[in-house]
Order: structure tokens, then sequence, then C-alpha cells
């Protein structure tokens, strides 16, 4: 006995009762430089408080961990389980991560110890382990083997060809893995050099890998990319987070993600370096948390392809179709990075599409400006007929624009509304504040005699819907909050005798018209600037006097109605996830035609004091409100079910779905099933669309710009980005034009390579049976079999030419309605299968028996006979499944417009008709006898 049975914190070793899988895992050392190791003698007296997610501490002198999906899982004493390591910012006080204490060379070296270095590495294989990785797989083992065993016979030319069929399948799969590999390592690759603060104000230059959480930087002078996350402790920042999540507009922000882009840095009045703490490294960034959900797949995801019913061992050649396919896309601008998605792409009868960007125009037009005057009074057009209200000023203020050598950069929107008010943004000025931008009236404009200085600015957030700043006139103590943001934020953070009488009636009406609506509203601060500054963001931005609604008018693009006219006609699925507003959302359902008019949209929403019910919120009443059926309260699911027909469509918030699907999971069908419009969703909320709806048997596509769709698109079967940015990494179909016309193209080559694979496969299998029967008849007869010449020929210009040039037919102009067969056990499949089988057998069987019926046949060279007519007919039968399964019409164009296939069909045929006719001297001793 050599052990003794012990709790689990207790144990040194762990018996394995039952072992699944055995995973080997490669150790590093973490490596430190030459001058510091006195430290690592001091790290045994150091005890550290390492944050768990449950919210529990350990000490990192002692604790029990293993890594999972490149994340670390520490034992908890208290609870008693394993708790996922907390990222440093997950339970530290703003206090904490904004001062400016240092910690020593120890602790930061134990940080490294925990989180791991600053590091994001892909599963990197070299050549020579993914040729050995693909050389094993089931399918060309089997292949070897075969081939191989044909040695014995001395089919050298056989065995030759066989192997270079092989050895093409293995480079071109390496091939491919390499490329993507590289790309993939490429795109999540850090490496830089970084200055960190150490003891006493000495700055030391370390490699960014060497960094810890906790640790203090400093930011590059110039433009560079930082190399974690972080939070800004000192002087402004304008990053661009294009190359992370797709979004192109520059913008001020505190919190500085890993992979973005530096445009410009300020100091501060002090002209100090500007600094930044760092908050998380490695996998624990949001950069590692994309890549870790790409290299572990949800399991979903991995079997969606066996949803196909497509055996393992399907041979190589079947990348044939894939490929042709990949090219043909390639010439349209879209890029495929998974081959083996692309036969998936031919299964989805689901598309989820997101509205800005995707369907609409990414900018806007400025429409007009809708003023509160007790009533809201006729849209304003030009700027000039407001009157001086002082929602010009917050146009002018409330917005995130910098100007960057004479040019102003900044959102798309905030460039659109200033631009209209002829206003000129000076270049910022350091104060103590921090950053003061100025806007300064133009000489014909004299509104509040003097400029308007931007003192301080909140960054707009999706979560809060908004954003704020706060200005003053110039020479003045006088401070003034404005906010802008959603219709409903601002009209929740107004004081609601500031709302005009008229005001949802107002914002209903621009909705319905597909128009875009931003609220406005302000809040006097009549305090020093040292009070302001000890306010927090909540109490600046509540108590709002209600200031009016800047109108935009969001186009579609040229192809959105085209390609939804086509889907529906397909019958594929289209649905609509937006984080814009519900009426908006709708109306530019309806103009696309999402929703056609014979057809009754239901809005589903919640009673309006939700908000107020949080003691309760299971007991918020539900509604579905439609033009025919009025509003009607939606008490159960069969009371919704009865609003439904064959033309019904659903429209439902993200606030509505929440609470359906943690209150009301009985509605999550009908709203599945009828739902096409899913507005002010999260990105966290699209993501759980997307499996929700895969769950119900949909294969759904998700088609996106990458701004705020990156969760949604690695959720669905196939994603699809509209953006060229890094972030596309984590979809397997990234197209160069900016709009859905790209859909259509992958649905129908995805349906073409998936009809040219399953007829590859049964035209693989059917030969092979033709192959088979001949050998058994002749073999359990004569003891004979075909010889060099024969077996080449078959394998060269019959088969092998067949397989290469199968997959040449291009994909059907149009979607078919009708979704390609991808159930290969089918009992249809497998019933028609046997019968040609059998007949084919039979039709072989048939020429034996009757030339061995002859009467001239002389019994000396039988065998040379019964084997030359077998040969003879099994040529035209490997032909005739060339062509036979070489299917067309609904998903390829027909067989004649692939003319190098039907060239190799006719020249065969001849080649067969002339061998069949005129037997030569190589056949006259054309098989071997054993």
């Amino acid at each position: 006995m050599t052990h003794s049975k012990c709790n689990l914190n207790e144990a040194t070793k762990v018996f394995l009762a039952k072992l699944k899988f055995v995973i080997k895992n490669h150790i590093h050392n973490l490596k430190t430089r030459p001058g510091h190791f006195y430290s690592i003698q001091r790290i045994r007296n150091t005890d550290l408080e390492i944050m768990l997610e449950n919210g529990s501490r350990v000490y990192a002198s002692n604790y029990r961990a293993f890594w999972c999906k490149k994340q670390c899982y520490i034992w908890d004493e208290k609870n008693r389980e394993f708790s996922k390591l907390a990222r440093f910012d997950r339970f530290a006080n703003c206090s904490d991560l904004g001062s400016s204490f240092v910690f020593d060379y120890t602790v930061q070296l134990i940080r490294r110890m925990v989180y791991g270095n600053n590091e994001i590495k892909g599963q990197k294989s070299s050549i020579a382990e993914l040729a050995l990785k693909v050389f094993m797989e089931p399918s060309n083992v089997l292949y070897a083997i075969t081939s191989l065993l044909w040695v014995s016979f001395g089919n050298v030319w056989v065995v030759l060809i066989h192997f270079l069929l092989i050895a093409h399948g293995v480079w071109t799969d390496v091939s491919e893995l390499k490329r993507n590999q590289d790309n993939f390592e490429k795109a999540i690759e850090i490496k830089e050099r970084v200055w960190i603060k150490r003891g006493f104000g000495y700055f030391e230059n370390v490699s960014s890998s060497e960094l810890a959480p906790g640790d203090i930087i400093q930011l590059p002078k110039h433009q560079g990319l930082i190399v974690c996350d972080a939070v800004l402790l000192n002087g402004s920042c304008i990053v661009n987070e294009a190359m992370l999540s797709g979004n192109e507009c520059n913008r001020f922000d505190l919190i500085l993600l890993v992979k973005t882009q530096i445009d410009i840095l300020r100091r501060n009045r002090t002209n100090e370096p500007v600094l930044a703490r760092v908050i998380g490294t490695g996998y624990q960034t949001s950069k590692g948390s994309i890549v870790t959900s790409i290299l572990h797949l949800r399991l979903l995801e991995i079997l969606a392809i066996l949803t196909l019913n497509i055996p393992p061992a399907l041979p190589s050649i079947l990348k044939i179709g894939t490929a042709y396919a990949q090219s043909r896309l390639e010439c349209n601008d879209i890029k495929c990075t998974n081959s083996n998605l692309m036969n998936l792409a031919g299964s989805i009868d689901c598309i989820c599409l997101d509205k800005t960007g995707t369907l609409t125009e990414e900018g806007l037009e400025l429409v007009g400006v809708v003023a509160n005057e007790s009533n809201f009074g006729p849209l304003k057009k030009e700027i000039g007929e407001l009157n001086n209200n002082q929602i010009i000023e917050g146009m002018l203020v409330c917005h995130s624009l910098f100007m960057v050598d004479g040019q102003l950069i900044g959102n798309q929107i905030d460039m659109e509304i200033f631009s209209r008010t002829g206003w000129t943004l000076l270049e910022s000025t350091a104060e103590h504040w921090g950053d003061i931008r100025t806007v300064k009236p133009p000489k014909s404009v004299n509104l509040y005699g003097t400029a308007i200085e931007i003192i301080h600015q909140y960054p707009f957030s999706n979560e809060l819907q908004r954003m704020s700043v706060i200005a003053k006139v110039r020479n003045s103590r006088k401070f003034v909050a404005y906010t802008k943001g959603s219709p409903e934020m601002i009209m929740k953070l107004s004081k609601c005798e500031t709302h005009p009488n008229n005001i949802k009636v107002i914002l209903k009406n621009y909705t319905e018209q597909g128009l875009r609506v931003i609220g406005y509203g302000f809040r006097e601060l009549n305090m020093d600037d040292n009070e302001i500054q000890s306010l927090t963001r909540d109490e600046i931005e509540s108590h709002l006097k209600f200031l009016g609604f800047v109108i935009f008018k969001n186009k579609l693009k040229k192809p959105t109605l085209e390609v939804i006219r086509e889907l529906r006609c397909a019958n594929l699925r289209s649905i609509m996830v937006t984080g814009d507003n519900m009426e908006t959302a709708i109306s530019v359902a309806k103009e696309c035609e999402l929703v056609r008019e014979e057809e009754v949209l239901l809005k589903i929403s919640m009673e309006s004091d939700y908000d107020k019910a949080e003691d309760f919120p299971q007991q918020a009443a539900l509604y579905a409100e439609s033009l025919t059926h009025g509003e009607c309260r939606i008490n159960s699911s069969s009371s919704l079910e009865c609003l439904l027909s064959e033309s019904s469509k659903i429209a439902v918030s993200g606030q509505t779905w929440d609470f359906v699907h943690k209150y009301r999971r009985d509605l999550l069908l009908p709203i599945y099933r009828y739902g096409v419009v899913f507005a002010r969703m999260r990105s966290e909320q699209k993501k759980q669309l997307i499996v929700e709806l895969a769950k119900i048997g949909h294969h759904v596509a998700m088609c996106g710009d990458g701004a705020n769709d990156c969760a949604a698109l690695r959720a669905a079967h196939i994603g699809i980005s509209l953006s060229d940015a890094e972030i596309s990494v984590a979809s397997p179909f990234v197209s160069k034009q900016p709009d859905i016309g790209c859909i259509p193209m992958i649905v129908s080559e995805g349906r073409a390579a998936l009809t040219t694979s399953f007829g590859l496969f049964k035209y693989i299998f059917a030969m092979n049976f033709v192959q088979f029967s001949s050998a058994l008849i002749l073999y359990s007869s004569q003891d004979i079999i075909f010889n060099d010449f024969e077996w080449t020929f078959i394998d060269v210009f019959l088969v092998f030419a067949a397989e290469i040039l199968f997959g040449d037919t291009e994909a059907a102009p149009q979607l078919s309605k009708q979704l390609p067969d991808y159930n290969l056990l089918s009992f249809k499949s497998v019933a028609s299968f046997c019968c040609q089988v059998v007949a084919l057998t039979s039709f072989q069987l048939y020429a034996f028996c009757m030339v061995r019926r002859q009467d001239w046949l002389d019994l000396a060279s039988a065998d040379q006979y019964e084997t030359y007519s077998v040969f003879c007919l099994s040529l035209f039968q490997y032909l005739i499944l060339a062509f036979v399964y070489s299917r067309g019409r609904p998903h390829r164009k027909s067989i004649y417009t692939n003319y190098p296939f039907t060239a190799m069909l006719v020249i065969n045929t001849l080649l067969s008709a002339y061998i069949t006719l005129n037997p030569g001297k190589t056949h006259n001793e054309s098989s071997y006898k054993h």
C-alpha cells in the first residue's frame, strides 16, 4: 500500500478511475534576467493574494491549479472547489487602479508565475508534424494500405499513381494548414519593447512578454500598439480599435485594449510621460478571449459538420470540389480560410444580419433637429432655424472629435453633426483637467460671444447607450454637462417635467419612418471645478433637462433589397439582429422586405414600468402589439400561438429577450420560429440567439461588419465578416465588398461544393464496387485479374481524370428553393445506391456468362475472352457512373457547361470503344493467372 485516500485539497497524486483522453502538455520554465535572481529567494517569504472569479482569495505561496483552454483554475479551500483565476481588475477599486503605486520586482515575478507571460500563441506545428497529421487521417492510411496490396500483384504503375495522389492530397492540405496557421500567428502576435516603471521613478526597457498585471508602463510618444489591456493613469490617448473590433473610428479612451492602435498621445500640463496600469495580460486580455474561442471551438461548432452525415473516411480527393469553390469565391473578392466549412455553407438555412454597416450604409445623413419647446415643433433642417436653442451648444460640444494636423478625426455621426454647425474645433491644450478642446464660432456668428471649451468627456459606452461632456463658455465659471445617446436612455435620465407632451408620439413617428434618432439632454453644474471633479458619472448624467432629438437618415446599401428577395425566393430565412432602436429596425426591415406588406408583424414588449419593478421582475407583463390585433397581453404560450399565423412575424427587443429567456421560457420556441427583428441586442445577446437557433435545428450563418458582431460570428456555423480588420480571423469567410451581396455567392458555392462532394463520394464507392465485382467474378472463376495496362488505363484515364474534373462545374446562377441533400445515410440514398451496384454487377456477370456460352469459344483461350469482355464492359460503366453522379441542376450548372469534363467523357468513350472493337496484342495476354 503506497498511498492512502484523502481530501482533494491535501492530495499530491490523483487516481484516475476512468481515463478517456491522454493529453501531452509542454512545460515552460519562467525565465528571468540574470540581474534579478536574488528576487527568487525572496519569493518564498512573500505572500500575494490572488483573487478568484467566485470572490475568494488564495495566497500565491501555496496554491493548486490546473489550466484548461488557456485559463487557470485554482483550488479554493474555503468553497472546496476549483475556481477560475480572476483578472487583476475584477475586484479592484478604481482608486487602487488609478494610484501611482509601483509593485517591487518580487511581486511582479510572482504575478508572472500566476498569470503567465504576456504572450498569445496559437497551436503552431512544423511542416513535418502537419504532414504526419494529415497523412495519418483514416482515408489516407486506408488509401496507402490498399495501394501497397497491389505490389503483391506486380502493378507498379497503379501503386505509383496512387501514392502520387496521396502525396498531392497531403501537400494540398499541409499548404492550406500552414498558410492559415501563419496568418493566424501573425494576427495574434504581440512582440514589442516597453518601458516599465520600477521603484523611485526608474524606467526599465523590457520585452512585452515580461509584463504582469499591476505593472505601470509608459505609452509610446507617437503611434504604436498597446501590448496588453491597460487603464490610463494620466494624460489622454486617442485610439483606433479597428485591428481588434473592426471599428474604424478614432476616439478618446481610458481603457486601452491589447492590439489597439495609439494614434495620438497627449501629456498633461506638467509634461510627464503618459502612464497606464496593466490590468490584463496574455489570454486574460480582450484579444486573448477571442483567440481562446477560436482555438477551442464550442462542441456545437465541432459537431456541426457531422450533421451532414458524411463518413469520416471520406477520401482526400473530395477536397477537389471545395478547392474549385474556393477558387471561384476568391475571384469575387471572398476569402475562405477554412475549406472544411465550404460544404457546411451549402447546408445553411437561416441567415442573421446586422443592420448598420451590413444592410444599411455605415454613414448617416443629418435630416434635421426637433428642439424641445414645451411641445415639439416642426423638423428644422437648418441649424440657423433653431433660434439659438440650447440644443445647438449640445451639438457643438457633445462629441468625441479631435483635430489632428488640421484634420477633423472621429466618429462619423459626430462629424456629420459638427460639420452642420459651421464652427471650428481647435487643437486641444493641456490643463489641470487634462485635454481641453475648444470650439470656435465662425466670424459671421456671435452666438455666445466667444468660444466654448470642452473640459471633460465621458466616452460613449454600448452598455450605457450614451456619452457625456462637461463644457463651459471661455472665461466663464459656469459649467454645463451635456449628454447624448439613445432616445429611451436620455428620456430615462431626464426629468419628466422637461419632456414635451407629445414626446412619445414624435419619437414613434420618426422611428417608424426608418430614421435614426439621437436624444440630447443637459444639466447646469452650479459648483466649482473641484466639486465637479468629485462627482461620479452617474451623478453628472442624472436629473437632466431634455433638449430634443437630432434626426438621421440611414440609407439601405444598393444590393440589400435584391439580396433579401433572392434569399426569400430560395426559402432561406433572414433575421435582423441589431443594436438599434426597435422602431427604426422595424422600418428598415419593412424597407428591405424582411417584413412584407401582406405579413403581420407582432411587436412583443414589456410593460413600461418594468424597470421600476426590480423586486419582482418575473411578474412583469408581456404584450403583443400589431395593426391587426391591437395590443394583447400574453399570459401563456397558447395565447401567443393564437395570434400567430403562417404570415406572422415577431419583433422583440434585447430587454424583452432577456426577460423571456429568464422568466418566460415557454415563449422562446414561437419567438425562434417567427422572429425576424431583434433590436437593441448586445453582443452577448446576439451570440445567445445564434446558439438557440442552432439548437432547434437551424444551420445558421451570421453576417456582420465585425464591429459588434465578433461573438455572433464565432458562434454561427458560418461567419461572414464584411471587414478585413484583424478580427476577421474569427470568421471563415471574409468579403472585401462591404455588403451582403457575398451571401448568395457563398451559399451557392457551398451548395455546389456539397453536391460535388456527395457526387464524388457516391462515384468513388460505386467505382470501387465495379472494380471489386470485376475482380471477384474473374478471380472466383478463373483465378485471373486485369494486367498493368488495364489497371493503369482505368485508374488514370477514367477514374482519376473524372475525379479531377468532377468539381469544375460552376454553381447555379440562382439559388434553388430545394436544399441540397446532406444525408448520405437516408433510405433514398442507400436504396438507390444499392440498386445501382446490383445492376452494374449483374451486367458484368451477364457478359461473363454470355462469352462462356459461345460455341466458337476455345477452352484454351477462354480466360482471355472472359477477362476482356468484363474489362471492356467495366470501361463504359465507369464513364456512365461519372456522367450520372456529376449532377447539375438545381445547385450546379448543367454538365455540358463543364467543358473539360465533357471533353474527357467524349474522348474516353471513343478510346473505350476503340479498345473494345480493336483488341491488340497487349490484350491477348491481358490477365495474370495465379
